[in-house]
């Protein structure tokens, strides 16, 4: 017979946690995205999240141990696109981790230039070229909605043209409305 034995601990790793729901998301600059997730894992332990890699304009809204969580995503004006490292790790004796990743794409509104008001005194005149221009490289419109009296618009093409202005005594101030669309992802109007 065999009178010594030898004890061994066997430890079963069963696989990290799972996660569901994160995608990648197309926005406007200066909006904003609550993008949802769920986690699990398949022996029920208690999961902890952590952000690997974001830009500024990202946060995680998760407490350990609940199944779902959200991600708060608020780019301001001139924010760039980014990408999104996510972590989940289990509370096993041998912690289990997976990270996912989603790509956060910003589509930035065109610019009309030139963006200042324009001054003149009555019985004067002017007149000055407009385009519009769009750091994403999207195809842009440009379309006089409204303007006074006063004012014509001659396009040029697409995304130009030219703007006269002949007052006269007894015109009032106006604005000039455009409107400017880009086929990006999602769409400016």
């Amino acid at each position: 017979l065999l009178d010594n034995y030898i004890t061994t601990t066997l430890t079963v790793i069963t696989g990290p946690p799972e996660i569901e729901g994160l995608v990648d998301v197309y926005m406007l600059e200066n909006s904003s995205i609550i993008l949802g997730f769920n986690v699990s894992d398949l022996d029920g332990t208690d999961i902890s999240m952590a952000i690997n890699e974001a830009p500024e304009y990202v946060t995680l809204n998760y407490i350990t141990g609940e199944e779902s969580g959200s991600i708060d995503i608020v780019p301001g004006y001139g924010a760039e696109s980014g990408l999104v490292v996510v972590t989940a790790t289990n509370s096993e004796e041998v912690p289990e981790s997976v990270s996912v990743s989603f790509m956060i794409y910003i589509n930035h509104y065109p610019q009309l230039l030139p963006n200042e008001t324009v001054y003149l005194q009555l019985g004067d005149s002017d007149g000055f070229e407009v385009q519009i221009s769009d750091i994403d490289g999207d195809n842009m419109t440009l379309t006089l909605n409204s303007a006074p009296g006063y004012v014509s618009y001659t396009p040029y093409d697409d995304i130009s043209g030219y703007i006269e202005i002949i007052s006269s005594i007894g015109d009032e101030s106006g604005d000039i409305i455009f409107t400017i669309t880009d086929d990006g992802s999602p769409p400016v109007n």
